[in-house]
């Protein structure tokens, strides 16, 4: 392997990045509260890539980052994003994604800023379609923040937007993910069982980021407790006793309110409002009244195995699979980075030939 080529899915809140000899990492890094410091963090993520290897030659960049609110538009935030990255690249070669299948200079991206802007979806799309190519298949990939439905009939991607304001409107892009998401943006009430299991009961929810699905997932031992994550909603460490507290506290209470095993019924309750907001957005693309609406749903991202958990008993008739099963397991931390090298790599064979 002569050139070693970087990858970069440049979020809001994470830097996701993939190498062609299989090397991966996610970055926290908070644009919206320190867009200036982008370039330092750029350059920190391809200084790591290249301890104890070759330097990368080659640098392929998709970005959600543009969308931030610090930006006033996203033409801004994606020149701002690409000027951090020419920045940080120094000599490297930089080539952008666009919405559509094309690798472009910085300066044409720039100048069809909307198609550069949220490709990610599009290069995993297309890069699937070259391994799932018969029947229709659902890909289904959720990160931190957000879940993006992506269908393909004959390895063809299929879906009808190409942009944020699009895929929103046509539930092509559905915003909850397997952190990020604050536990009020899934609905003004949660419903749980009763202590003693006769009757439903109704929580209204409070409208405060008291807590996301983060402290969901820890409170329901489905992701690891961490005592040295402070990023929560409330500054406190990200472990059992922090989720249970946040998590409560959505419906009022405290954790000398309600005990710890109410407080994962209604952490159940809120996952369950994620599901249903995901069904929601399915019956927009497909037709679930059609017993076998797809062939097979592949799923992508850190939030795969989570995926896996939700759809099993709805598609209990379809194949689901993940992507990473395919094209390897740095899949599943950037699985945008290795459809692009993926991509880029047959751009470059075909271009050879």
């Amino acid at each position: 392997m002569d050139d070693r080529i970087l990858a970069l899915d440049i979020g809001g809140a994470n830097i996701k990045s993939a190498c062609n000899d299989g090397w991966t990492c996610s970055d926290a890094f908070a644009v919206w509260q320190n867009r200036e410091g982008l370039s330092e963090a750029l350059l920190h993520v391809i200084e790591k890539s290249e301890q104890g290897k070759k330097k990368i030659n080659t640098i392929l960049v998709t970005m959600t980052a543009e969308l931030c609110d610090c930006y006033e538009s996203k033409e801004q935030g994606v020149n701002h994003v690409l000027d951090c990255l020419t920045k940080a690249a120094d000599d490297r070669e930089i080539w952008v994604y666009l919405t559509g299948g094309m690798f472009v200079r910085v300066d044409q991206a720039k100048q069809r800023y909307l198609l550069a802007g949220a490709s990610n979806w599009d290069a995993l799309g297309r890069c699937a379609g070259q391994i799932y190519h018969q029947g229709r298949v659902l890909v289904m990939d959720m990160g931190s923040t957000t879940t993006d439905l992506i269908l393909l009939k004959e390895g063809k991607v299929l879906t009808q937007g190409r942009n944020d304001l699009e895929r929103l409107k046509y539930g092509e892009l559905v915003y909850v993910g397997c952190r990020r998401t604050a536990l009020m943006a899934l609905g003004g009430q949660v419903e749980i069982e009763s202590p003693d299991q006769k009757q439903q009961i109704v929580f209204n929810v409070m409208a405060e980021h008291f807590a996301d699905m983060d402290d969901v997932l820890i409170l329901l031992g489905i992701k690891k407790p961490s005592a040295d994550d402070f990023t929560s909603a409330d500054g406190r460490a990200r472990d059992v006793q922090g989720a249970w507290g946040r998590v409560v506290r959505m419906i009022g209470g405290d954790r000398q309110m309600v005990d710890l095993k109410m407080a994962k019924k209604i952490a159940l309750g809120f996952l369950e409002l994620l599901g249903q907001r995901l069904m929601d957005n399915l019956e927009k693309i497909l037709d679930l009244k059609n017993s076998k609406p797809v062939d097979e749903i592949v799923l992508s991202g850190e939030g795969s195995t989570l995926l896996g958990d939700l759809l099993a008993e709805v598609f209990a008739g379809i194949k689901i699979s993940k992507i990473a099963d395919r094209i390897g397991n740095p899949a599943t931390i950037s699985s945008c980075g290795v459809s692009l090298i993926t991509l880029f790599e047959m751009e470059q064979s075909n271009d050879k030939t």
